[in-house]
């Protein structure tokens, strides 16, 4: 067995960490600028429009796409993401489909179990 000084070790490996960290701060920091351009020139909108047509005309629901831009940054960012759903909310609305699919994925309440001695199920 081989002695390691632990908490030399921890310190090490949170310095890489940061510096991982401060390598990938500018990029997305670039990312969000881009969409957030995008999106302030009208061209997202334009771009969005168009894939709603497309879907549109294969008799698809097309109400997905407003929440695109969202969709394809979470791999990237989740705070960016984070960041764009709040931005979708204000712009749609809390209410709007695009901003309560992240919400209807969350699973609805069921019931857990019915005991025979009481009238009213146990939910979970």
């Amino acid at each position: 067995m081989k002695r390691v000084p632990l908490y030399e070790v921890f310190i090490e490996g949170a310095k890489d960490g940061f510096q991982v960290a401060v390598g990938i701060v500018p990029y997305l920091v670039a990312i969000l600028v881009a969409v957030g351009a995008l999106r302030a020139s009208g061209a997202l909108e334009a771009l969005l429009n168009a894939i709603k047509a497309g879907v549109a005309h294969l008799s698809l629901d097309s109400r997905w796409v407003d929440a695109l831009p969202t969709a394809l940054i979470k791999p990237l960012s989740g705070g960016g993401a984070r960041g764009m759903m709040i931005d979708t909310m204000k712009a749609m609305g809390a209410d709007s489909f695009a901003a309560g699919s992240r919400a209807s994925s969350r699973a609805a309440p069921r019931p857990r179990s019915t005991c025979s001695r009481c009238t009213s199920a146990r939910w979970e």
